[in-house]
C-alpha cells in the first residue's frame, strides 16, 4: 500500500444520514479533534505503518546514496556558494537564451 503523501484528487460526494447518525457523527469528530469529513475518510483508509526495521532498511538504502556523486569541485557543497548561484540564476531572466522569432 502506498503511503499517505501529496495531493490527491478529490470527488465531492453527498450521504444523507439520520439524524442520530449525524449527532454521533458530530460528538465523535469533536472529541477527536476532527471535522465530520476527516473522521468518515479516516475510517476507510488507514495510514501506513512501518516497522523500525523496516524504516531502518530504507534509511540504509537511502544513505547507500551519499557520496556517490563526485563533482570534482570539492567546495561543491558550501552553501554561501550554492545561495549566491541561485540567486544570481533567479535574478538573471535568461533573456540571452531566446532567440527572437523572425
Amino acid at each position: 500500500m502506498l503511503g499517505m503523501r501529496g495531493n490527491f484528487m478529490s470527488q465531492t460526494r453527498t450521504i444523507e444520514l439520520t439524524e442520530v447518525a449525524y449527532n454521533a457523527l458530530l460528538h465523535r469528530a469533536i472529541a477527536e479533534g476532527k471535522t465530520i469529513d476527516a473522521l468518515i475518510v479516516n475510517s476507510f483508509v488507514s495510514p501506513v505503518v512501518f516497522s523500525e526495521e523496516e524504516l531502518q532498511a530504507a534509511d540504509e538504502r537511502l544513505f547507500a546514496f551519499s557520496g556517490a556523486v563526485n563533482s570534482g569541485d570539492p567546495n561543491s557543497c558550501d552553501n554561501e556558494r550554492i545561495d549566491a548561484d541561485l540567486a544570481r540564476a533567479y535574478g538573471d531572466d535568461h533573456a540571452s537564451l531566446y532567440k527572437p522569432i523572425r
